[in-house]
């Protein structure tokens, strides 16, 4: 900690320094919007992403979770664990999920600190606050954050506007679903001040059985306008409860059309709830050839998920057994919460400077997480020597995070372009306490990543352009992967070696963009089954793993048509590895070899593709359409163990009324798998032998398998024919 203040104060005051010999003579700019161009792909760099516009955005957005509005972009995979987009979700890029995709909200890097995935659900609505949304495939141009390996996303929230406004946005839906928004801004007032605001509610009951969600959230953001400079402070507040849904659907039930929807749970009260209030303040200098941006942040978090739990073990809970005559009582049912209460804070600052043909960019970041962990027992049948909110669990991490990098852009003349990128990471980690399972948990690791980055890029002519680039990203271990080893059976770093190429054709009508790519892995992690010194199943390296393909797309304007097509060709592979499956007769893992299998939840194809009549400037119709091929739930390539394709279409009008009253009022009405499809993207297995014992008939997850063993197998299919109308009305 004292080693990144002390950088902040080093760093602000050569900043400072600079910006008092700026001479005030200059043109006075206006800033409107905050400077995150270290973290941005522009036009020329030879990297493949798409860009969802303000516009686009809104069209989209019906107060649905965020991962929705990319689920028709390139590579993309969607899936809604409550099955009607609303709640728990994410997406996968290229196969990888949201602990692989590195995601950034104005530069600020979002990903949890030791699980590194990203909760969309803890800050609702935040689609509503953004002007703009850039999703980079491949390891792109991260500079803060974690490092990509499927890819970025980065989003920009809104500039600040001349005149005040005021919006509603309201939608209802199936599933008892009611969004609604008040967005409100006063513009610019005495040239200087600016201040925007939201207010949101989204609830639903969801799909899946009970399985509902209650979202509030609120944005703030209050700017100053200088002659050359802008300040911008943002705070977005969320508070989630949502009825758990993780356990997905049992396979043996999503062709029963009264049990698709089933959930295990059935206790009132089983619950994750969370709040999280997210601070940033960014102030950006420009003078002349050269920009400054200087970002501090802080990101304040609490929460739990309640549970109930039949017949546990009282010692697992440090609850002694209880005498009771000649009867000694040792499991008892439970009530449970396990709480997360975590500070994550930090800072960026980026110096673009141009000096003729050359744009550089250089930076540093530092962030440090503080996470407290614990866990209580506030019921329980037999309570013996505990009292409500027993604490059975309780252990501190904190982790440090030191980044730097430089960029240069070097332009040749007007056809060539050559970029260079090097980020250097520090990363320190400990944790110490008693964990959920009992355990001493005391560790520290401390590692550096060096990840560099080239590309080439050449301007045929006004119209065409192709690239190439080759990129290296460095990943850590996360937390359960340190928590369920030692020292020395702890799994090493995750490399990726990015190498792609592309060609751009782009006029007034069309445009058309094909970009080959080969990630080859070194040490990827996943899970074997295998058990480690310290008796858990944790994530296991394997030495050589790739991804490799054709992403194709074609977007067409027309007068009163356009239509915007993707896909994604791939093989995604692990050479060698083997399978470690549980036998419960004898406790001795059974170990299979296997060659060139298919990455688990890694579809060969995907394709999109939405067709749009807009006849009128008042009326739109939108045909989206979104093809799935097979996937498998395990790395083996069984059949016992695969989602099958899944072709699924969504039907949407949009209808603008004008008035004197109001500046605008959009009608947008969405019917979601307009001919029923039966969609899961997702899902889950766990496999074991047993002779001895059959358990399908107490537990519906589990089904045979061809293999003379058993699967159990959760997935999450998504919601059949459903509905929702908008109605956003600016002032």
């Amino acid at each position: 900690m004292k080693k990144i203040t002390l950088t902040i104060v080093i760093i602000t005051n050569i900043f400072s320094g600079i910006y008092a010999k700026s001479k005030s003579d200059t043109l006075k700019k206006t800033i409107k919007n905050i400077n995150v161009v270290s973290n941005r792909a522009l036009e020329d760099f030879p990297y493949s992403f798409s860009e969802l516009s303000q516009k686009e955005i809104e069209e989209k957005d019906l107060g649905k979770c965020a991962p929705e509005i990319f689920n028709f972009t390139p590579s993309v995979v969607f899936h809604s664990d409550a099955g009607n987009n609303i709640g728990y979700s994410n997406i996968r890029l290229r196969g990888s999920d949201m602990t692989r995709i590195n995601l950034t909200i104005n530069g600020i890097p979002i990903n949890d600190a030791e699980s590194q995935g990203v909760w969309w659900v803890d800050f609702p609505d935040i689609i509503s606050s953004a002007s703009s949304i850039q999703i980079q495939r491949g390891v792109g141009t991260t500079t803060n954050g974690y490092s990509s390996f499927g890819g970025n996303i980065n989003v920009l929230t809104k500039a600040f506007t001349e005149s005040p406004y005021v919006n509603s946005k309201n939608a209802f839906g199936s599933f008892n679903s009611i969004r609604n928004t008040i967005e409100f801004g006063t513009g610019i007032i005495n040239k200087k001040w600016t201040l925007d605001g939201r207010l949101s509610s989204i609830c639903s009951d969801g799909y899946i059985e009970r399985a509902n969600s209650n979202l509030k959230s609120i944005y703030l953001a209050g700017g100053h306008l200088g002659k050359n400079s802008s300040t911008k402070i943002i705070s977005f507040f969320g508070k989630e409860k949502t009825y758990q849904a993780w356990n997905g659907v049992p396979i043996n039930y999503v062709d029963i059309d009264s049990l698709r929807n089933y959930n295990p749970y059935s206790y009132e009260n089983q619950i994750d709830s969370y709040t999280q209030l997210n601070n940033q303040i960014h102030h950006n200098v420009n003078y002349k050839k050269f920009n400054i941006n200087i970002s501090l942040f802080s990101t304040l978090g609490k929460g739990y998920y309640e549970q109930f739990e039949e017949n546990q073990n009282l010692s697992n809970y440090s609850i002694n057994e209880i005498i009771i005559g000649s009867d000694t009582i040792k499991n008892s049912d439970m009530i449970t919460r396990k709480w997360l209460d975590n500070n994550f804070s930090g800072f960026t600052m980026n110096l673009n400077r141009k000096i003729k043909n050359i744009n550089f960019i250089a930076g540093f970041s530092g962030s440090i997480y503080e996470g407290n962990h614990f866990g209580e027992v506030i019921w329980s049948e037999f309570a013996s020597n505990s009292s409500i909110r027993h604490r059975f669990y309780d252990n501190n991490a904190e982790k440090t995070s030191l980044n730097s990098f430089i960029k240069i852009n070097y332009t040749f003349n007007e056809k060539f372009n050559f970029l260079i990128e090097l980020n250097k990471k520090n990363i320190s980690y400990s944790f110490i306490g008693f964990n959920s399972e009992g355990n001493y948990d005391d560790q520290n690791v401390d590692l550096k990543f060096m990840n560099p980055k080239i590309g080439f890029t050449h301007k045929i002519n006004e119209n065409q352009k192709s690239y190439v680039s080759l990129g290296v990203s460095n990943q850590e271990p996360n937390r359960n992967d340190y928590r369920y080893s030692s020292p020395e059976s702890r799994p090493v770093a995750e490399k990726l070696f990015d190498i792609e190429a592309g060609y751009e054709f782009n006029s007034k009508k069309i445009k058309i963009s094909a970009n080959t790519f080969h990630m080859n892995y070194e040490n990827q992690l996943i899970l074997t089954g295998e058990i480690n010194d310290v008796g858990a199943q944790t994530r296991m390296n394997v030495k050589n793993s790739y991804r490799r393909g054709l992403e194709l797309s074609i977007d067409f304007k027309g007068l009163y048509m356009s239509n915007y097509f993707n896909a994604c060709f791939s093989q995604n592979k692990i050479k060698k590895y083997i399978q470690f499956t549980d036998n419960w007769d004898n406790g001795i893992q059974r170990m299979t070899e296997y060659n060139n299998t298919d990455i688990a939840l890694s579809p060969k194809t995907i394709i999109s593709n939405i067709i749009s009549a807009h006849p009128s400037k008042n009326f739109k119709l939108n045909l989206e359409s979104k093809f799935v091929s097979k996937q498998y739930l395990d790395n083996t390539s069984s059949g016992d163990r695969m989602l099958n394709e899944y072709f699924m279409n969504n039907l949407g009008v949009i209808y603008t009324v004008e008035s004197k009253i109001f500046n605008s009022l959009d009608l947008n009405f969405k019917i979601y798998n307009i001919f029923d499809a039966n969609v899961i993207p997702s899902g889950w297995v766990y496999s074991f032998i047993s002779n001895n014992y059959d358990p399908r008939a107490d537990d519906p997850y589990v089904k045979e398998n061809q293999e003379g063993g058993y699967d159990m197998i959760g997935v999450f299919p998504q919601a059949t024919r459903n509905y929702t109308l908008g109605v956003n009305i600016k002032f």
